[in-house]
């Protein structure tokens, strides 16, 4: 019996048998009998107030729509960067490698899907100056986290962080994209999914016909029809990535 989460973790428990006259878009078996799953990342992961629902609890609501009983763990953190808080105390908080023990390898899960990179790459002090987190650092913690996950024999996916709004254009999107790059890169190198939400925002905004903020709460996180697109394109990840494991 894997361990219950800790209390300062919010939990969506669901557990339902599979229906037997239901039609599925899959079989359960590309997934698991029941899976944990541990959604690690920031506010773009965390519930908000502006909020219905953040993509962890959008994307358990239909991994049970596919009969699949499930306990998806939300383990974001507002402010949150992938490294400690040694690394960078502009908000002092336990961050992305302080709480991975507690929050992530305390339940074993069977996926974990990792959302950094937008606090690690913003520039306190304006154009041309350091970022919170180096991007050296920033892939080592990325690395580490799918290696302890591959380790319990679990497996990872990595967001690529979303797209900014255009309030946010300049320096700050330039130096975002290079933190794209680096999580790609981490995924390849280790053998994680690496799921591009920059890419997946941009190709809806222009299948609509409208702009990026229209997938944006105030230009940087994402609103409810952002999260759904997100909830979308993780469980297309999980199933991928289960079936090319199988073949």
């Amino acid at each position: 019996m894997k361990p219950l989460v800790p209390a300062a973790l919010a939990v969506i428990a669901l557990s339902a048998a599979i229906p037997a006259a239901k039609e599925r878009t899959m079989e359960p078996s590309l997934l698991a009998d029941s899976l944990v799953v541990v959604c690690l990342g920031k506010s773009t992961t965390a519930p908000r107030k502006a909020l219905q629902q953040p993509y962890p609890e959008r994307l358990a609501a239909r991994i049970l729509n596919e009969g699949i009983p499930a306990r998806i763990h939300n383990a974001g953190k507002g402010g949150s960067h992938a490294a400690t808080l040694a690394d960078n105390a502009f908000h002092r908080i336990a961050h992305g490698t302080d709480r991975f023990r507690y929050d992530v390898l305390s339940q074993q899960p069977d996926w974990l899907i990792v959302a950094f990179g937008i606090n690690d790459s913003w520039q306190d002090k304006g154009r041309g100056t350091p970022s919170r987190i180096s991007l050296d650092r920033f892939q080592q913690c990325l690395s580490s986290f799918v290696k302890s996950i591959d380790s319990i024999g679990g497996r990872t996916i990595i967001l690529g962080p979303n797209p900014a709004g255009i309030c946010y254009a300049g320096f700050h999107a330039r130096r975002l994209e290079r933190y794209r790059r680096a999580s790609r890169k981490v995924a390849r190198r280790t053998g994680a999914r690496w799921l591009d939400i920059s890419s997946v925002f941009r190709r809806e905004f222009k299948y609509r016909r409208q702009p990026l903020e229209s997938l944006l709460l105030d230009g940087m996180h994402p609103n409810d029809q952002g999260h759904a697109l997100m909830a979308e394109k993780l469980l297309d990840a999980m199933v991928s990535q289960r079936k090319a494991s199988h073949e």
